[in-house]
């Protein structure tokens, strides 16, 4: 049953150093309390699994989920400055990234 909708970015970053994780967090952390509109960040790595029947990227470092109600306010989000710059680091932080927004 969907009882909402909204817009999602989800984001996954493979680090050219592990120990690009802690200042990704701070990134990360920055952009959700500085950018209005953010309803809900959730932040994490990959669960370590041993599920054989999945073709389950396990991977990267680090992913993040930003929820939002609306396009245009996803829109504000891509283009406010505090993203523009910590996206641009986070990317500079990593061999490989791969994000992406939906709607539900």
């Amino acid at each position: 049953m969907i009882i909402e909708s909204g817009i999602k970015h989800v984001a996954y970053f493979w680090f050219a150093e592990k120990e690009s994780k802690d200042e990704a967090l701070k990134l990360v952390q920055e952009m959700a309390a500085a950018i209005p509109n953010v309803r809900d960040v959730r932040i994490g790595g990959p669960v370590d699994h041993d599920w054989p029947a999945w073709k389950i990227d396990k991977s990267w470092d680090l992913a993040f989920i930003v929820s939002f109600r609306t396009v245009d306010e996803c829109r504000e989000y891509f283009h406010h400055p505090v993203h523009q710059r910590n996206a641009k680091r986070l990317t500079e932080l990593s061999d490989k990234v791969f994000a992406n927004y939906i709607q539900y």
